[in-house]
């Protein structure tokens, strides 16, 4: 009985004596945690690190300590040691929010954006009131093409918050990327080079016009529906006083898409009228003037009136000067993107050259001799 009494009492006082040093640890292990936040805070990433690691060597089971040392490898870009801190995080603290946001944006660094979005929905989901929550998870929607789902939350978004532009303008992209789902790829308008014997055959005749470019495409009808829900976006953030630069670019993008020029034209000279330099606009308005030319020149390559071709002929002209002087605009007021400069340039000089035909066109046509009427 004594000895029984005995062998209980060591055990109870084991267990006591392993839990109280298991206090002791991770009482030790939080201290230690709280010295690497302020190495996180003043950027001190390594000796954050270290400290952490020392504290998880303590202590393994304190969601915050793998969270933190997440948040030192974030900020070092070591992604695969991040993540794995992340994780064991969530496995100890399933709704710890911070944990899954962050794991949500390394898988978004990384263009895993199916990966993050369940992280993504856990942290809108412990955090339902939170615009910035459903906006980030629209984002990712969208990156993974899953359109109707990124439109749905950017429409949450913007309930919860009707000021919030960047949502209006989400909404928007996102129904333009549906829009572009339907829309035929646009040709090229660069025909393939072609041998010496197909081009005798099809040399042009002095005094023809030249072809058109062949660079509109008609709006398929099943984008339709969803330019008008792009615009409505737009509209609404505009009515909700929520637009912004990037709105009016939207629109004028969704008007040019749809061929209406004019619309997109005047929409650009809003910006512009309050922000000369902005290349956003500037590329735009040369791109629908641009594309306003060929319209109105394949109209006069096709008239059969002369007073009618003469003036579709100037109309054409004026579009592809404007088109020219927006686009130089374009090139000196852009700061980088050589890629979209190089674009433009290349639209600088098609015009340039057809300006050039146009005109050697013109000259050859007054110093033709006219015919003497027969009395």
């Amino acid at each position: 009985m004594y000895a029984k009494s005995l062998t209980l009492f060591l055990l109870l006082c084991s267990v006591w004596l392993s839990l109280g040093c298991e206090k002791v640890d991770q009482r030790r292990a939080r201290r230690i945690a709280n010295e690497a936040v302020e190495s996180i805070n003043a950027g001190q990433y390594t000796n954050a690190k270290t400290l952490l690691q020392q504290a998880v060597r303590l202590y393994a089971y304190d969601p915050h300590t793998h969270y933190l040392l997440g948040r030192a490898q974030q900020a070092s870009e070591e992604w695969p040691e991040a993540i794995q801190s992340y994780l064991k995080c969530i496995s100890l603290e399933a709704n710890n929010k911070s944990a899954h946001l962050n794991l949500a944006k390394i898988y978004v660094k990384n263009k895993e954006f199916q990966k993050a979005i369940p992280h993504y929905e856990k942290a809108f989901e412990l955090n339902p009131k939170d615009a910035n929550y459903a906006y980030e998870l629209a984002l990712t929607y969208q990156s993974a093409r899953q359109f109707p789902k990124a439109a749905e939350a950017m429409q949450k978004a913007i309930q919860l918050n009707p000021k919030y532009t960047e949502a209006y303008n989400g909404l928007a992209s996102v129904h333009l990327d549906q829009a572009a789902e339907h829309e035929p790829p646009p040709p090229d308008p660069t025909p393939p080079p072609e041998d010496d014997d197909k081009k005798k055959k099809k040399k042009k005749k002095k005094g023809e016009p030249e072809p058109p470019r062949t660079i509109l495409v008609p709006v398929a009808e099943a984008a339709k529906p969803f330019y008008s829900k792009a615009e409505a976006a737009l509209l609404s953030a505009i009515q909700n006083q929520a637009a912004n630069e990037q709105s009016y670019n939207l629109l004028a993008l969704l008007f040019i898409k749809q061929h209406q020029f004019e619309q997109a034209v005047n929409t650009t000279q809003k910006i512009l009228a309050n922000k000369p330099n902005d290349a956003g606009a500037l590329f735009h308005q040369g791109l629908a003037y641009d594309l306003w030319y060929e319209k109105s020149r394949v109209q006069a390559i096709t008239e059969k009136d002369k007073a009618q071709k003469a003036s579709l002929e100037r109309d054409a002209a004026e579009k592809r000067e404007k088109a020219l002087d927006t686009f130089k605009d374009f090139i000196q007021r852009k700061i980088g993107d050589e890629g979209m400069k190089m674009d433009v340039r290349m639209k600088i000089r098609n015009l340039t050259e057809l300006k050039e035909k146009e005109l050697a066109k013109e000259l050859e046509a007054k110093k033709k001799p006219r015919r003497k009427k027969r009395r």
